[in-house]
């Protein structure tokens, strides 16, 4: 098998899926260069360009990079932590906090090569950052789902609030 060479202006999931012969150079150059034109990231452009499916991307990117694969169907998202992470951040990152164990959080992603992301989560939560690869799809659906119930959880939150100091603690002047 003849060596592939690789630009140097490719990154991440695109250089390996180059470097591993399921695109051409000028394949990927093109998708990042659409991607990073429209504001979103290689993987939802190549999605997009459906040459490949949400499982095959995640199921190469589990071997490419040594990341377990997750199917999230087989999650109870009632089960996920909450509260651990912004949701704005996970919503910008496509991350999704699967669980936590000790000082280690488990997060699925759909790109792991995204270290931008893993940092920024490690930052903020102050917890080890194990990945583990997932569906883009399916992690879109829990993402939305997260958010919603996260944005829930506050304003019930805010909500107790209002009322314990209406109604709930006297107040002193």
């Amino acid at each position: 098998m003849a060596a592939v060479t690789v630009g140097v202006n490719l990154t991440g999931l695109c250089r390996a899926m180059v470097t591993q012969g399921l695109l051409t150079q000028e394949e990927g150059e093109s998708l990042q260069t659409q991607a990073r034109s429209a504001g979103e990231t290689f993987l939802s452009r190549l999605l997009h360009s459906r040459r490949f499916r949400a499982d095959q991307v995640a199921a190469f990117a589990s071997v490419n990079f040594g990341f377990p694969f997750f199917n999230l169907d087989a999650l109870d998202s009632a089960v996920l932590p909450k509260s651990i992470v912004d949701p704005k951040l996970l919503t910008k990152h496509r991350v999704l906090p699967i669980a936590q164990r000790g000082n280690k959080l488990f997060v699925g992603v759909s790109d792991p090569s995204n270290l931008q992301a893993l940092d920024d989560i490690k930052f903020q939560s102050n917890l080890t950052v194990e990945v583990i690869v997932v569906e883009d799809d399916k992690l879109g659906r829990l993402l939305n789902d997260h958010g919603q119930v996260t944005e829930e959880s506050i304003l019930k939150t805010i909500d107790t609030e209002d009322l314990k100091t209406r109604y709930g603690r006297r107040r002193r002047y």
